[in-house]
Formats: C-alpha cells, structure tokens, sequence
C-alpha cells in the first residue's frame, strides 16, 4: 500500500505540540505497514480567520504532484479552521481527512457565547467534507455526537502508549502538569491552589508559563522537566480537573505509560475507554478530588491501568486497527 500523507504542521521544525504529536504518532503506526510520503502544506501564510469566509484555498502544484503519483490514499491532517479544507476535495485520490478531535464534540463542551458560534460555523464545515470523505478521529467520544448520518464515513485512529517503567509509588507526590498560558490549564492550576489545603501530599506542578499565585504551602513548583521520568518518578497521581474535553489528553497518556493513575473530571478522560474506580478516578468537583487524594490507595487503579497500557494501547494492536481502517476505505 502506497500513502500520501499531507500535514499542516512542519515536523521538521523543533515545536512541540499535540498537533504535531499526533502526526508523528499515526506515521509511525504507517510507516509499519505501508510506504509513505509526507508533505507539508503550510497554512500560516493566510489569515488564521479566512475559513470564516473562504476554506476552498488549494496548492495545485502540491496537488497535482499527488495525483500523479496516484497513491492508493491520500490521508490529509487537517483542522475544521484549515483555509485548505474544501480545497483539498480538488485532489483526485481517495482520501482520508484526520481531523482527530471533532468540531460536534466541541460544541458540546463548556464554551462561552463566543466559541459556541465560532464551533457552530466549523461544524457545518466539518459536515461538507463528512458528505463526500471518510473522516478519522481520535475515538468513539468524538464521533458520538456527529449526526448519526455521517457515521458511517466516520473512522478511528487511536493512539498507540510506548510503555514505560512502572514508577507509580502509593505514597508519593501528586502532579500537575501544562502550559497555563492556555486558560482551561491556568484555570484548573488555580482550582487546584484553591483546596490544597484539604489535600495531605505534595502537590508538584511541572509546565510553562507557570502562573504567579499565592500558593498554598504543600504546592511545589518544579518548572520545566527535562524528561517524563523526572515528572512521573515515585508519584501517586496526575491530577486533572478540566472542563475542556475533546481529541487525547496527551498528559493522562504519559501518566498510563508509567502506571499513574489521574484523578479528574470526566472530560480529561475522553476516547480512552477509562473505568472510574478500576483505571481512573472520575470526580464530579474539587472537594472530591480532594477527598480521593487524601483518603484512598491507588495501587490496585495503577496495577490495572498498567496492565491495560500495555494490552489495549499497544503499538502492534493500534497498528492493526488503523491498517484496517484504511483498507476498508482502499477497497471500497
């Protein structure tokens, strides 16, 4: 099988994003089983609002470059926001788009006035490419609230977890992690100081554009992290009160990788298929998550979590999984 694969994000730059995690974690699970050339089609030289009015932007010399080759797929990460998005139906293979978190899903999430109209106008777009593309997303949460019509040009493909050592220790620090220039983060750093008190461990807070607050005194800021292993070594829990829920917590992923638990709202849990009380702690508000901090052993929630990173998030059963997402779309 031969795949176009056409991003919107430089990967060769040194930028680290989920955007850019995303690419890199579906062409590894790819290149497994298939030949694949990458191409960047840069999106930054328009106006980051012109797919209010015009999405229908095209690079015909990228496309035509595409269709030459005829590829058996062309598979298009993209956004809602992309001003290429309808202008990508120019290019004449079959295709894939990999919006991966959903604009339906969003618009069901705590949004002010603003963004509520904002994610209206991308799901009516997200809709044109649904009627004549398969679409793929992260998982089943983002494709439940797409029109039950378009369902069935709906894929999945999940993430795949690189298992680490087991560094979970039930006496251990919690940990909050982020950039809290993104305001759901500095929100819910800022929750978080607001009941420390109430809370019996070491509160470690690792990230970016960390906030100046008045912090209570079991709350440690650590800063920037060299390694994950510094992050996650002799930890009890990722803590994890977030509002804001579409696509993967990239974080709750690390956290499985070392047998961490999280303890958070249900929206940091989405397309994981994640069991409250089994492999994670679902709590409805803050003075619970307290009281789950405090008062409760998570080494049986670690164990199980551990066990299902290696089972259920394999590369090897990602790796087939996607393969035959593709190759249903190929020999339609």
């Amino acid at each position: 099988m031969n795949i176009a694969y056409i991003t919107e994000r430089d990967l060769n730059s040194n930028q680290i994003s989920g955007a850019i995690t995303r690419d890199i974690r579906l062409l590894e699970v790819l290149n497994s089983f298939s030949k694949v050339d990458v191409y960047f089609n840069d999106p930054t030289k328009y106006h980051k609002y012109l797919y209010l009015i015009n999405n229908k932007k095209t690079n015909k010399k990228l496309f035509d470059e595409i269709d030459s080759k005829k590829y058996d797929i062309v598979i298009i990460s993209t956004f809602a926001i992309s001003p290429f998005l309808e202008g990508y139906n120019k290019i004449r293979n079959k295709k894939i788009f990999y919006f991966a978190d959903s604009s339906f899903h969003m618009k069901n999430q705590y949004l002010s006035i603003k963004y509520k109209i904002i994610t209206t106008i991308l799901t009516m777009k997200e809709k044109k490419i649904l009627k004549e593309n398969y679409c793929a997303y992260l998982g089943k949460d983002e494709i439940k609230y797409i029109p039950n019509k378009y369902k069935e040009k709906c894929l999945i493909f999940p993430f795949y977890i690189k298992t680490n050592d087991n560094l979970f220790k039930d006496d251990g620090g919690l940990i909050v992690v982020g950039d809290y220039s993104f305001k759901p983060n500095y929100l819910m750093l800022k929750n978080i100081n607001s009941i420390a008190e109430k809370i019996n461990n070491i509160i470690y807070v690792y990230g970016k554009n960390i906030p100046q607050l008045e912090y209570k005194k079991n709350i440690k800021i650590a800063g920037y992290a060299k390694t994950l292993k510094e992050i996650y070594k002799d930890k009890k829990a990722l803590l994890y009160p977030i509002n804001y829920g579409t696509g993967i917590k990239n974080k709750v992923l690390e956290a499985m990788s070392y047998g961490i638990p999280t303890i958070g709202f249900k929206e940091a849990f989405t397309n994981l298929d994640l069991i409250d009380n089994e492999t994670c702690l679902i709590v409805s508000d803050l003075n619970q998550l307290a009281l789950e901090c405090s008062n409760k052993s998570l080494s049986d929630i670690s164990k199980l979590l551990y066990k299902k990173s290696n089972k259920d998030f394999s590369f090897s059963k990602i790796k087939n999984l996607v393969f035959q997402e593709i190759y249903r779309v190929v020999n339609e």
